[in-house]
């Protein structure tokens, strides 16, 4: 009961509390208090899981906030396909079995939540996945290189957070097509408002060309995932001309 008790009012404390209003609580201050109350707890006691989950929540928090003010996004997570702020890729079946180049592209926001336009008026938000599964490659976006962030009261985490909401909301209108209006075109809309690299007319080709330069790979399993399917085709093909020529 009392560990019900301390967690009821720390979540009260953490939904209110301004972390930009240097009078009240600072994270740290947050994160002691939490830790004290575990301790007035006593071991062997009442379980304390609620309070350390508090405890990572306030210190994710911190987290975010002491990497915003070195101008850095939040590291990715690729073995917990763990994103924040970061450019997507997932194989399509077939078509990147012939084209390894071309996949599924996506964009995630600053705690790590997936955009992609996977279809006809639909953008689908995931926290580990896209429409096309798990990612294989991923591209992680500097704050530096975004130019257009003076519009938002937020700083540059909201900015990049509010381009890519306004992406979605735009496309969750329109039609998919594979060409012209695809996954690409979604990114290609939230990097154009955000002047990322100092470009504005970002589209399906350059992040084509830009996620083989920059991406990594989240593994080599996933390295195998995205390329077995092209292998798999040329050897199939040589074998076959081959036993033609002789």
């Amino acid at each position: 009961q009392k560990l019900m008790s301390v967690y009821a009012t720390q979540h009260t404390r953490m939904s209110t509390l301004d972390y930009t209003d240097t009078t009240s609580s600072t994270p740290c201050d947050f994160v002691q208090d939490a830790k004290s109350f575990e301790v007035d707890i006593g071991e062997g006691q009442e379980d304390t899981s609620e309070v350390h989950r508090l405890i990572d929540i306030v210190e994710s928090e911190k987290h975010l906030d002491e990497m915003s003010s070195f101008g850095e996004p939040p590291p990715p997570i690729p073995e917990k396909d763990h994103y924040p702020m970061c450019i997507v890729w997932a194989p399509i079946p077939v078509l990147s079995w012939f084209l390894p180049i071309v996949g599924h592209l996506g964009i995630a926001t600053s705690n790590g939540t997936i955009h992609d336009f996977a279809g006809p008026m639909t953008v689908l938000k995931s926290a580990t996945r896209t429409g096309f599964g798990t990612p294989t490659k991923y591209w992680r976006v500097q704050m530096r290189n975004l130019r257009n962030t003076t519009g938002s009261p937020g700083g540059v985490l909201s900015a990049w957070d509010e381009s890519i909401e306004y992406a979605s909301a735009e496309f969750e209108h329109k039609m998919h097509n594979l060409i012209m209006n695809n996954c690409h075109s979604h990114v290609a809309t939230a990097l154009n408002r955000l002047e990322f690299r100092d470009i504005t007319y970002w589209n399906t080709a350059l992040l084509i060309v830009y996620m083989c330069i920059f991406s990594k790979y989240v593994s080599f399993g996933r390295f195998l995932r995205t390329w077995l399917g092209f292998f798999i085709l040329c050897s199939v093909f040589l074998t076959i001309t081959m036993l033609i020529s002789s």
